[in-house]
């Protein structure tokens, strides 16, 4: 905690901000920017990225997307690493493309992103290697860019959709003036398939050069290592001799706000926002006085956030959810923004309401009481997070790090943060939060978007209306708001005191187990993983299961209202109050075979997380006027659900695979309906009436003698009866048979593709292992196959899958997105990949890879409360996971003979689903369909003749 002593060195200060002092940073003779951090957590690996300040906006017109091919190219080919090559070698250390192996580009930035092990120098170095490889030594080779045309493509293809759509609309209108309006960083089709080689290159060697990149490290490392590894790979990089120019980027200014409406077939409700943008030349980030003017922001946008969460909570709202505050919209512009979901037919009423509560602000400022509370609160996450600081992960720092180098933020510590916003806090005054919201949105310059389902737009403003309101809010008169009573107590009584029974130590997992005097265990295992963090998890055998089909479809849809209707003596506003001012949570839950609790908490709120527990078990509220609110806020979602191309789609197959099964339905709007407050108020009491069939689990920075107290008071405490929930299989209702569900549906050029293998199996661990190796195999020759050979598709998931319980089976799931004209194509393929796995044609390397990656993950989990939480659970569940010390020699017993018996085993059924959604033919009739026909059109869509499910031949509506 800072002392009043360092309080006073602050205010003695230079204007100049200080710097984290565990840094060490640094800029090369070439320009080239370092910053290295050692850090503890996790242990053994180091985050490393290559950031270039360079993206789309960068680009000339004959260049659109060549920003982000660049950064494909990257990953086929450079001077010292052969095509490939960087991809193999991460995978054979351990980690994995994609998630620890990945780049991204964006309109004005570049990420190259790398994990890395640090036990073995070698890895490391090689890995600053390949970042400098990145940088300069890209190849470019003639072939490999034809080449990776396609995959490019498939990416483009893959993003098409609604949102794509709505940032063709918008982005010319909000970033008007700039190339941040035309140069969407994925490109142009055009450009991605015929640009030229040489227009590529050209963005490469213009763009990519010393002084505009940043290495950027954290990690479990010697920083003078990783600063004289930098300085070697790096140091010889040429700077150009006459650079080319960086280009500004300015808004335009509007002389009075913009509106802009847009209405798409597949949008499923109405979101309204308004963007007051406040264009200023860029400034870095470096004084003392616009860290306060930051403090002042951070503070305002607290303030504003509560009163719409507040605003949107009461039943008579306009809208059901929003956000609000201020955001660095690109470096010369920073934009005050609301976002809000609007009811149908009251957009007008939501768009008074909101610009109502800006021009509040704006009048008036805010209270004494919002800003004492958003003092204390501003200053209590601080000291939260310093007593967890030394457990911080690598990825907590590397987003500031990165936004020094692009933008130049700051790079303090949190004791700096907390000592200047201490000394800041002190200072500012109500004053100055209004005069930054006149700032803000004391002018016209803005841009106003609705957006909605287009079968709605009958019933919304135009542009002239939206700009009547605005012109009509700004001449009325605002009211202060009054300040509400604040809600400082959870619960008033504290319950009759139970005890601690019994207490043992379980070695194998160095915990505890403790049981209460209403009978209920108790596991405790205290780490030093994540300081002032603790997560908890009780869980019971019964759930759903327990009750009929009629009680689940009367409550399965809404049983989280419960969540909203507050709990013990405080209603829905007061508990949000109250919970937002405080760092814990509670969540239960209902799932088919058990009930359960799941949260966590610092040590400071420790004790409301224990109390809220108690009130989850014995006091949850029945609000019956605020479950008709949520019924209503679904309402409009759930009538325009199969708007969307895809939701029908998904809908179609879950309809065909379960059935027979009377409890697989669709929460559409008719489900909805049938949702019976009295029901799921029923059905949850029961579930969890009898907590001595829980058992719970605690892990994290936790105190034993404070969990004595605890338990004692809050959980042994809890009422119990005599009964046991047994474990109640419903019936296996999977799916057998050979079926194809074909549907065209949409207008975008993209089609979807699911095949599924699937029937019964035998589980054990083993087969379990095998099962996960097998995955990694067909992953691996799937990926090489269908995207770096024929480059048609971005990306393909596999996700294969034995289940334990209720029922013994499997199944293999292959998706990806692909060119409608190419779906057979690659269906073929697939099955391809399958027969030649079947015949033994496996890369042992896939599964050597498969087994370092899975020691290497269970090394950095054992070291995570999340892990052990779920393992331990697991425990007390039908999953009864394997014991940890058995778990690499069960990794390592996976051989190469055993993938290929299962690759026979399973990829070899009758039992398959053939999945496939294409865009509608123009005219089709489909283009009349409405929600209304949907049920319908499902019907349709999976008919198929059961006397031959094997040769079956599913009929469209279409095609009918």
């Amino acid at each position: 905690m800072a002392s009043d002593t360092s309080i006073r060195a602050v205010q003695q200060l230079s204007n100049v901000l200080p710097v984290d002092e565990n840094i060490v940073k640094g800029t090369l003779g070439n320009g080239l920017n370092y910053l290295i951090r050692e850090n503890a957590k996790p242990e053994n690996f180091a985050e490393l990225r290559l950031v270039v300040k360079t993206g789309s906006i960068f680009e000339d017109d004959s260049q659109q997307g060549f920003a982000h091919f660049a950064e494909h190219m990257a990953f086929n080919g450079t001077q010292d690493f052969q095509e490939q090559e960087i991809i193999e070698f991460v995978e054979s250390i351990g980690m994995r493309f994609g998630a620890h192996l990945n780049a991204s580009t964006s309109f004005d930035n570049t990420i190259y992103k790398l994990r890395v092990p640090t036990d073995n120098p070698e890895l490391i170095e090689k890995a600053i290697h390949i970042l400098e490889n990145w940088a300069h030594k890209v190849t470019f080779d003639p072939t490999a860019i034809d080449q990776e045309r396609g995959v490019v493509l498939e990416e483009w293809r893959s993003r098409k959709g609604v949102g794509e759509r709505i940032a063709k609309q918008q982005w010319p209108v909000m970033f008007a003036g700039t190339n941040y309006a035309s140069r969407l960083p994925i490109g142009t089709q055009e450009i991605i398939t015929f640009g030229k080689h040489e227009d590529l290159i050209r963005f490469y060697n213009t763009w990519y050069r010393p002084d505009l990149m940043s290495v950027v490290a954290v990690g479990d490392f010697d920083a003078a290592v990783i600063q004289g590894l930098i300085e070697k790979y790096f140091g010889d990089i040429k700077r150009p001799k006459t650079p080319v120019v960086v280009p500004a980027q300015y808004l335009d200014v509007y002389d009075s706000a913009v509106f802009n409406v847009f209405t798409d077939e597949e949008l499923s409700g109405i979101t309204l926002s308004s963007s007051w943008r406040n264009t200023k030349p860029f400034a870095a980030f470096t004084t003392q006085t616009q860290y306060k003017q930051q403090v002042i922001k951070n503070l305002l946008n607290g303030v504003l956030s509560k009163r719409l969460s507040d605003l949107a909570l009461d039943t008579s709202s306009p809208f059901t959810g929003a956000l609000i505050g201020s955001n660095q919209t690109i470096p010369t512009s920073e934009e005050f923004f609301f976002r809000a979901s609007v009811k149908p037919e009251q957009t007008k009423a939501a768009f008074t309401r909101l610009l109502t509560e800006v021009k509040r602000v704006v009048d008036h400022g805010i209270s004494e009481q919002e800003l004492a509370t958003e003092k204390r609160l501003y200053l209590e996450w601080f000291e939260s997070a310093l007593e967890s600081q030394n457990t911080l992960s690598h990825s907590a720092y590397l987003g500031g790090y990165v936004e020094y180098f692009l933008n130049e933020g700051p790079i303090t510590s949190l004791a700096q943060d907390y000592v200047l916003s201490k000394v800041f806090i002190d200072e500012i005054i109500l004053a100055d939060l209004q005069a930054q919201m006149i700032e803000w949105a004391a002018h016209q310059n803005a841009v106003v978007f609705l957006t909605a389902p287009t079968n709605m737009l009958s019933e919304l403003p135009n542009e002239d209306e939206l700009a009547q309101i605005w012109q009509q809010v700004q001449s009325v008169p605002t009211q202060v708001l009054a300040d509400k009573e604040q809600v400082s107590v959870l619960m008033r009584e504290l319950p009759k005191a139970g005890s601690v029974l019994s207490k043992r130590r379980i070695e194998k997992w160095d915990a505890h187990e403790w049981v209460l005097s209403n009978g209920i265990k108790i596991i405790l295992k205290p780490t030093p993983f994540k300081e002032n963090a603790i997560q908890f998890a009780a869980i019971s055998d019964g759930g759903y299961a327990l009750v009929d089909d009629e009680t689940y479809l009367r409550s399965f849809g809404l049983m989280n209202s419960l969540d909203f209707m507050g709990l013990g003596e405080l209603n829905t506003e007061q508990l949000a109050q109250f919970s937002r001012e405080k760092r814990f949570s509670v969540n239960p839950n209902i799932s088919t075979y058990s009930e359960s609790m799941r949260g966590g908490s610092n040590k400071e709120d420790l004790m409301y997380m224990m109390q809220s527990i108690y009130l989850r078990f014995t006091a949850p509220v029945k609000d019956l006027e605020r479950f008709e609110w949520l019924k209503e806020t679904y309402r409009p979602q759930l009538e325009n659900k199969y708007n969307s191309s895809s939701a029908q789609f998904y809908a179609a197959i879950q309809s065909k695979t379960q059935s027979d099964n009377p409890r697989n339905v669709e929460f559409d709007v008719g489900m909805l309906d049938q949702q019976n407050l009295d029901t799921i108020y029923t059905v949850y009491k029961q579930r969890f009436a009898n907590s001595s069939d829980f058992t719970f689990i605690f892990v994290g920075d936790i105190n034993l003698d404070d969990m004595d107290a605890y338990l004692s008071t809050y959980v042994a405490s809890l009422p119990t009866t005599s009964v046991k929930d047994p474990r109640n299989k419903l019936p296996d209702y999977a799916l057998r048979g050979d079926y194809q569900i074909h549907m065209e549906k949409g207008t975008e050029d993209k089609a979807t593709v699911i095949m599924s293998l699937f029937g019964d199996a035998v589980w054990t661990y083993q087969n379990q292992m095998t099962m996960s190796a097998l995955n990694a195999a067909l992953e691996k020759d799937l990926r090489l196959r269908l995207r770096e050979d024929l480059a048609g598709v971005y990306s393909v998931s596999v996700r294969a899958r034995l289940s334990r319980w209720p029922y013994e089976n499997y199944s293999i799931n292959v998706s990806f997105t692909c060119d409608p004209q190419r779906v057979d194509e690659l269906y073929e393929e697939v099955n391809a990949i399958f027969a030649s796995f079947v015949d033994g044609n496996i890369d042992e390397q896939a599964i050597d890879n498969f087994k370092t990656q899975a020691k290497t993950s269970r090394e950095k989990n054992l070291k995570e409360n999340g892990f052990w939480l779920n393992y331990m659970l697991n425990h007390y569940t039908p999953f009864m996971p394997l014991p940890i010390d058995d778990y690499k020699a069960l990794v390592d017993s996976v051989t190469l003979a055993a993938v290929k018996e299962a690759a026979k085993q399973y990829l070899v059924t009758d039992n398959r689903l053939y999945a496939t959604l294409k865009p509608q033919p123009s005219g089709s009739e489909l283009d009349e369909l409405n929600n209304a026909e949907f049920d319908a059109v499902v019907a349709d869509v999976v008919e198929v003749d059961e006397a031959n499910a094997s040769d079956a031949k599913v009929k469209t509506h279409a095609e009918k």
